[in-house]
């Protein structure tokens, strides 16, 4: 997948969320279909729909739709990938803080292990300012 499809998919996911218009709705269908058959490809999608949020709620909105799809089909497969992300961007761990998970599931057992790693960072409850974690994480 190129990084212009990618894009273009994930604006208009996001895009459909925001705006209920049904010319977006073909990307719920199309990212559906790649978090079932590819997941480094979802995996990539779910990065690029958070890099496109303007808020705690369009977070949340992917982390409890894709992101979560994602993690139960796939946690073995992507576990590492989406634990470089966690530990290096802000927006994903507040994504992971909305991924529910059944007790003692693997994903379960993943949140609680990456929250012990990254100090209770996965749980604790602030004012997000999306603004400011993106400008941070392009000045580093």
């Amino acid at each position: 997948m190129t990084k212009n499809i990618l894009d273009m998919c994930a604006y208009a996911y996001i895009e459909y969320y925001r705006s209920q218009f049904k010319k977006y709705s073909w990307a719920v269908d199309y990212a559906e279909n790649l978090i079932q058959t590819n997941p480094k490809a979802g995996l990539a999608f779910v990065f690029e729909v958070l890099s496109v949020c303007h808020n705690e709620q369009e977070i949340a909105y992917v982390a409890t739709g894709v992101l979560e799809d994602l993690l139960h089909r796939h946690i073995f497969q992507i576990k590492e990938a989406v634990e470089m992300e966690v530990q290096e961007s802000e927006v994903m761990r507040v994504a992971m803080r909305y991924v529910w998970a059944a007790s003692n599931s693997p994903v379960s057992l993943f949140l609680k292990d990456i929250n012990v790693k990254y100090a209770g960072k996965i749980t604790e409850k602030h004012s997000l300012n999306i603004d400011s974690i993106k400008s941070t994480a392009v000045d580093e």
